[in-house]
C-alpha cells in the first residue's frame, strides 16, 4: 500500500515537473525577444497611424503598448516570448481598427509593424506597413 502511495506521489511531481519546465521558454526564444524590446518611434509621423511603440519583456511575457499619437493610447497587448521565436511577434487587436498587427526586425536595426487594417463594412481588408526605429532600450 504505501508503495503505491509513493508511486503516485512520484508521478504527480513528475506532471507538475513536465508543466512547469513547459512554461518557461526556450533561451533563443527569450534572446530573440528581447531584441525587440525597447521603445520604438516612427519615421515617417505624416504617414503612419502609429507613433510611438513600447515593448517590454517580464519573465515569459512581451508586453506591447502603441500610441496612436502622443497623448492616446491605442492599447496595450501582451504574449509570450515563445511568439518571437521566429522573428516576428504577432498580437490580435480585434478591439481596434486592427484585426491584428506583426512586429518584425528587419536588417537595419528597424521594427516594421504590417496592419492588418478592418475598414468599413463592404470595404475590403488591407495592410499597411510602418517602420519605426528604436529609440531606448528597456529593461
Amino acid at each position: 500500500m504505501l508503495t503505491k502511495v509513493l508511486l503516485s506521489v512520484v508521478i504527480v511531481l513528475a506532471i507538475i515537473l513536465t508543466i512547469q519546465l513547459a512554461s518557461v521558454p526556450a533561451d533563443n526564444s527569450r534572446a530573440q525577444a528581447a531584441s525587440f524590446s525597447g521603445i520604438w518611434l516612427t519615421e515617417d509621423a505624416t504617414g503612419s497611424d502609429i507613433e510611438r511603440v513600447e515593448i517590454q519583456i517580464i519573465g515569459p511575457i512581451i508586453f506591447i503598448r502603441i500610441w496612436v499619437n502622443p497623448s492616446k493610447v491605442l492599447g496595450e497587448w501582451h504574449t509570450n516570448v515563445s511568439d518571437a521565436e521566429d522573428g516576428i511577434v504577432s498580437i490580435d487587436c480585434e478591439a481596434s481598427e486592427f484585426d491584428g498587427l506583426s512586429f518584425t526586425l528587419i536588417s537595419d536595426s528597424r521594427l516594421e509593424i504590417k496592419e492588418h487594417i478592418r475598414p468599413k463594412p463592404g470595404v475590403p481588408a488591407y495592410y499597411r506597413f510602418d517602420q519605426l526605429r528604436k529609440v531606448e532600450e528597456m529593461e
